[in-house]
Formats: C-alpha cells, structure tokens, sequence
C-alpha cells in the first residue's frame, strides 16, 4: 500500500468539481491504496468510503483550501483509536471552526486550539454519537440544573435527536455535528436554525444575560423556555458558569404582536444584502428570509439591491435561499481552472451563459451579464 508523507503533493489532488467527485475520490483511492486490497479498519465510526484508509493515507481526503500540515494531524493521530478523545476535544474546544468546500464536505477538517497549536480532524472520521444513550434537557420545579462538559439530547420539532453539550454556561449542539450539517431536513424543517435559537437564548439565560427582543421575540423565548420544562415565573439556569436567577413574562403590544421584533428582523435581512453580505441561517430561517424579500417586492430569481453601499446581486431561490451571485461569480473568476485540471477552451456554463477558459486559467464572468438560468454547469475534465 503506498502511503503520503508529502501533503503538498496530495493538495494537488482536492480541490474538484462536483461533477468530479466519483472520479476523484475512486482516483485517490486506487492511488493511495494500490490494488484496494488493504483490510484495515478504522476503529471510528466514519463512512464506509472512509473505511479502508490507514493513518498515513489521511491526508488524502484534506481539502486543498485548509492547507494542512503534518504537525495539525498530531492530536489526531496520538488519538486515532479514542473517539472520546477527539469528540471532547472538537465540542469543547477552543476557537473550533469548520473548513470545507460545500460540495465535497467529507473532504474538509474541522480545526481547534490545542495548548497553543491548531489541531485538526478530517471530516469524514469525526465520531458519531449516539443519543438515544443521552439524557434530555429538562427542568425540575423551574430549575434547569445541567453537568458542565457534558453531552445531552435535544429533540426538534420535526422529532429529529441531536446531540447537545454544554459548556461554561454555553449551551447547545454540538460543534462535532452542527458544522456537518445540512441547513434542511427531509422534511424542509429548518431544524439547524430551530436548534441555533434554543441554544442561543437558553445559553445567555445560562449567562446571566438578558434575552433582548432584538434577536429572539418573546413567543420565541418563551417556546423554548417551555420545552425545556420552565414555565413563566421565577427560574434558575445552572450550566457551569454559576446558577442565574431570571423571570419569565410574556411582553407583547396591544395587539399581541412583537412589533418591535418583526421590524428588527426585517432590518437586519435588508441590511445584510444591502451591504454585500450573505444572509445566513443560523439568525433567519429561509422562511423569514423569503417573506421579507416579498414583503419589499422582492420574488424568487435574479434580484438586486442598492442603498447607498453599491448595487448587489443575489439568487433568491423559492425555499427562501439566498445565493450572493456577486461572491460566486468572483469565486469562479479567482480560480485557476487549469491548475486542478482543467484545460483552455473548457467552457462554463454561468446561470446561463458560457465562458471559455483563457490561457491565464481563468474565466471571465460580470454581474452585469444577462443571466437565463439559476443552474452553474461545469466541463467534463479527464482526471
């Protein structure tokens, strides 16, 4: 079996095209693994493509963007074999991030601060929890007591279970699967913003802090408060940063709506895309998203925006996504398509219209373009 000590010389390989994934990810196997015929198993729980690869082959399903180096995989390596080991490290860790190319994230890390170094941990061998072996978050006389370090389960209200930690009074789901996750469902439930709210509010709670309606109206608070056990009234929070005494009360206008919530929330989302910025799900559903685009005129396609911060362009799919066309088209223009593989005269297809790679490597796509399609199609490359 051949094995990979010189990462750069794997970087080579991982940065794809979707279209390419099968045929990248079966190249780098037969490369790595000669014939196929090693049995090795990884005493992890990661996915069955995962399976055969040793320690030293790891490098091999690294995204080329998070620019690895050999001394990053220590902790990993020294804990190949303890699942414990990684997950603490990963879901109590310091400054932990996720970084991946969103179509090919089994092939990313997610990196952590270990005792002043940056460690990291491929994607696609993060251990699986179980949490049907967890306990739930629940109160007992409006008192939410929880271990600091510890792991629980949270159910959404689509019934999905999901693991929980909490943390020095931050409490919520666990970095190990929050940062692999989908934004969706099968179901078209938002549960990752369901889950990011719960934890934001009951980890400020935690905290000590107020729950301001700017974030979060009070029907939203108070949902949360109830599903963990607490009802309106006196109650404590203890989740390792000290017990914190607070009281529940509704706080509506007269006609029962959070105005002042419902104006802020709208702010915020046509201020994001004003400015350039991409609206993301773990403040606003895509619901959200979609009703304050239309609420302003705004309908599903090709929109742009200009309030005195320049002219932005976005996607607004009818789920309520929002794509920053502008981000994307300088995503594809900064690319060097022939240095992954590519070749000149390979032509794009860019919501619709083509462009040709040029001898640079480059293609040369314009917001101000007339655009046809909400589709980016790539060429077939020989690998």
């Amino acid at each position: 079996m051949k094995t990979v000590t010189d990462v750069n010389t794997v970087n080579q390989l991982l940065t794809y095209s979707k279209q390419a994934e099968a045929g990248i990810h079966q190249k780098a196997i037969q490369m790595l693994l000669g014939a196929g015929n090693n049995k090795k198993q990884d005493s992890l729980s990661i996915s069955d493509a995962a399976r055969g690869f040793s320690k030293q082959s790891i490098a091999a399903l690294i995204d080329k963007n998070a620019n690895i180096s050999n001394s990053e995989l220590a902790y990993y390596f020294a804990n190949y074999n303890n699942s414990s080991a990684i997950l603490d490290a990963i879901n109590f860790g310091e400054n932990v991030s996720c970084g991946y190319n969103s179509d090919f994230k089994e092939y990313g890390v997610i990196s952590f601060d270990l005792n002043g170094s940056r460690q990291v941990v491929p994607n696609y061998a993060v251990p699986k929890m179980n949490t049907s072996t967890m306990s739930g978050i629940c109160a007992a006389n409006n008192s939410l007591v929880l271990s600091n370090k510890s792991y629980y389960s949270w159910t959404t209200s689509s019934g999905g279970k999901y693991t929980w930690t909490v943390n020095n009074g931050r409490i919520g789901w666990a970095a190990s699967e929050s940062l692999l996750a989908e934004n969706t469902n099968q179901k078209g439930t938002n549960y990752k913003w369901e889950m990011c709210k719960a934890g934001n509010i009951l980890s400020d709670l935690a905290q000590g802090k107020s729950v301001c309606g700017y974030l979060y109206s009070n029907e939203e608070v108070l949902s949360v408060c109830e599903k963990v056990g607490i009802s309106p009234g006196f109650f404590s929070i203890d989740a390792g940063a000290g017990k914190q005494e607070s009281l529940l009360a509704e706080n509506t206008n007269q006609k029962g709506t959070n105005y002042k919530w419902e104006m802020r929330k709208a702010s915020n989302i046509l201020s994001d895309l004003a400015q350039g910025k991409s609206v993301w799900g773990y403040l606003y559903s895509n619901e959200e998203v979609l009703s304050v685009c239309e609420k302003v005129g705004i309908s599903p396609g090709f929109f742009s925006i200009d309030a005195g911060a320049g002219k932005h362009t976005y996607l607004l799919q009818e789920s309520g996504k929002t794509i920053n066309v502008d981000a994307k088209i300088k995503q594809l223009n900064d690319i060097n398509w022939i240095e992954i593989g590519y070749k000149e005269g390979d032509t794009f297809s860019v919501y619709g219209k083509e462009y040709t790679i040029d001898s640079s490597g480059h293609i040369n796509v314009s917001a101000e373009d007339e655009f046809t399609s909400t589709e980016i199609k790539y060429p077939s490359r020989s690998i």
